[in-house]
């Protein structure tokens, strides 16, 4: 067991444990499901936050959204139920895998930087690189949008999911902090 700053200071036991919160905290993982690796490296990095206890991290897929009745096309269906939860979720990753088509998380993006600007600090974007600290091989609309509204920007070296979990989970406890208030109520 970790060392626990509860024991160590009695009086802190007037304050909530954040850890305790953590299950309430609606994650969002946006990214590419084209192709099939892709989509299976985007539920490893929801399952291994949810095996964290995050247990409300899920793809955009993944949320409940009325059915579509055959009134949208799809794709204007996946863009209205994306910007849904561009709204409801408390933290929003975003992740651009290398070898995978980015028209859709690209699109996702646009809409929040551009019609969403009080979530974007709730916000952490993660771009795969063939080498850290390279040029990040994102289009010039996205990464000039990083550059201007300042987002968090995370590289992670090619086909390693394990760095990525890892910066994904650190992102959180930042966020558990800040909307805790918000959390205690729920």
């Amino acid at each position: 067991m970790g060392y626990d700053p509860y024991a160590e200071y009695p009086y802190l036991a007037r304050f909530p444990r954040i850890d305790e919160y953590r299950n309430k905290l609606k994650i969002t993982i946006f990214g590419s499901y084209r192709t099939s690796k892709a989509k299976k490296r985007l539920e490893k990095a929801r399952d291994y936050l949810q095996n964290l206890g995050y247990k409300q991290s899920k793809l955009v897929e993944d949320w409940v959204f009325p059915k579509n009745n055959n009134e949208l096309e799809p794709e204007e269906y996946y863009d209205l139920k994306s910007s849904y939860w561009i709204k409801k979720s408390d933290v929003l990753f975003f992740i651009f895998h290398l070898n995978s088509d980015q028209s859709g998380v690209s699109s996702e993006f646009t809409e929040l930087a551009d019609n969403n600007i009080d979530r974007l600090w709730r916000t952490v974007v993660f771009i795969e690189v063939k080498k850290l600290g390279v040029k990040d091989p994102v289009s010039t609309r996205i990464s000039s949008r990083i550059k201007r509204h300042q987002l968090k920007r995370v590289q992670f070296p090619r086909n390693n999911d394990r760095y990525l979990h890892k910066k994904l989970e650190g992102s959180l406890p930042n966020y558990t902090s800040r909307l805790l208030k918000e959390l205690i109520n729920r």
